[in-house]
């Protein structure tokens, strides 16, 4: 047999006798070479005729002397690694510094809350002709103010109330209405033993012995001063006066000298100016 077809017969893996008398020889299957690379194949081809030489000089003697089919052992092809480039890291940018946090500004300090108008006082003044007084004052309102108390002209004694209004300013002008009643009483004696004045008997005599009449005044002031704790006010005016004669009997008869006059009791009003002086002290 010739070699070729030796060949040919152990890549397909069948037994050919080359003579009657000849040994059968089993002919392994070789693995075809794995290509890794364009490179790795060329020498791998090449390859194949040499073993196929090889193995038909090794049957030569196999078929002469009988002797085994040496296998040449096939290397794997050598493995092709890229090399691996190192890449170097970029380097870090430097940390930028945080820029300084301005320190806040201190709040600027609320404002104190005001403080509420005081609303309770007393009131002490002089009036001409209603005499002096004293009051104690109230003010629900900063620009609004009523007052009550009492008031003496040396004679008598006469309860009183008034209203006032005005402004919450050191200087303020004012507008005030006060009323008032004094309570009869015997101004002939009081004339007599405070100012040694004398009335004699007779109708005005009889008169002033049960004396006392209304009053009401309308003032137009201005103060000065703290409209919280003290001020000082002068006012003007006009003040109405309202007096009932009930011996206007005895009046009229000693006026006309003749007894047996009947007469009403008789009511007298008028009006006169008055001025008035005080202050007006704060406290709650």
């Amino acid at each position: 047999m010739s070699p070729f077809l030796l060949v040919l017969a152990l890549s397909q893996g069948s037994v050919v006798p080359e003579s009657p008398g000849a040994p059968v020889v089993e002919a392994t299957q070789v693995a075809p070479p794995v290509e890794s690379s364009g490179e790795a194949a060329a020498p791998a081809a090449e390859a194949t005729p040499a073993a196929a030489t090889d193995v038909s000089s090794s049957t030569a003697p196999e078929s002469q002397g009988s002797a085994p089919v040496a296998e040449t052992p096939t290397e794997p092809p050598p493995s092709v690694v890229a090399p691996v480039e190192q890449v170097e890291a970029a380097p870090a940018a430097p940390a930028v510094p945080a820029a300084p946090v301005a320190p806040a500004a201190p709040a600027a300090p609320a404002a104190p809350a005001p403080k509420p108008h005081t609303r309770w006082g007393v009131l002490l003044d002089a009036d001409a002709p209603n005499g002096a007084g004293a009051a104690v004052l109230f003010r629900p309102l900063p620009w609004l103010r009523v007052n009550g108390g009492v008031a003496t002209n040396t004679l008598g004694v006469a309860a009183r109330a008034g209203v006032g209004v005005a402004f919450y300013f050191p200087i303020t002008p004012s507008f005030n209405l006060d009323v008032g009643h004094y309570f009869p009483a015997d101004y002939g004696a009081g004339l007599s033993k405070r100012f040694g004045v004398s009335i004699p008997e007779g109708p005005a005599a009889l008169m002033l012995k049960n004396f006392g009449y209304d009053f009401a005044t309308a003032s137009v002031g201005l103060e000065l001063g703290s409209p919280r704790y003290f001020s000082f006010f002068v006012r003007g005016g006009l003040t109405y006066w309202s007096l009932r004669v009930n011996e206007s009997q005895a009046l009229l008869g000693g006026a006309l000298g003749e007894d047996g006059l009947s007469a009403d009791p008789v009511n007298v009003r008028f009006t006169i100016p008055t001025v008035k002086a005080g202050f007006l002290i704060y406290f709650k």
